[in-house]
């Protein structure tokens, strides 16, 4: 298996792409209205970097950029201290949508990335 595979391409990209917006949301190009962020398997990805972006600016509390997230079969499993930093930044709702039969998005993260932190979204514990 190499490092380079199409799932790995695409999981750096997402998370290429969050950063990006994560600053477009700091520069306030929406203008002064809050967006909704809403975003399947990768574009989850994409939205959970942003939030992770904005929450590591200086001040970290920046509420009003966002008004809420709903991540759909994201394909990460963030910690609850990222959770809590996730949360600071989003002003009413993150939602972490998922189903745990979704056995086709499980199998490909569990083939590509059999970490721990990967293996958690299946469920396993040990």
């Amino acid at each position: 298996m190499s490092l380079d595979n199409t799932w790995m391409q695409a999981q750096d990209r997402a998370k290429k792409a969050g950063r990006l917006l994560g600053e477009v949301l700091e520069k306030k190009v929406q203008g002064e209205r809050p967006v909704i962020l809403v975003g399947t398997s990768l574009g989850a990805l994409t939205i959970l970097t942003a939030l992770q972006y904005l929450a590591s600016l200086p001040g970290g509390d920046v509420p009003g950029y966002v008004e809420s997230a709903y991540l759909i079969s994201l394909p990460a499993a963030p910690t609850p201290e990222e959770w809590v930093n996730v949360r600071k930044v989003v002003a009413r709702r993150v939602v972490n949508a998922y189903s745990e039969s979704d056995w086709v998005l499980a199998g490909v993260v569990r083939y590509v990335l059999p970490t721990r932190g990967i293996l958690l979204i299946l469920g396993y514990t040990k």
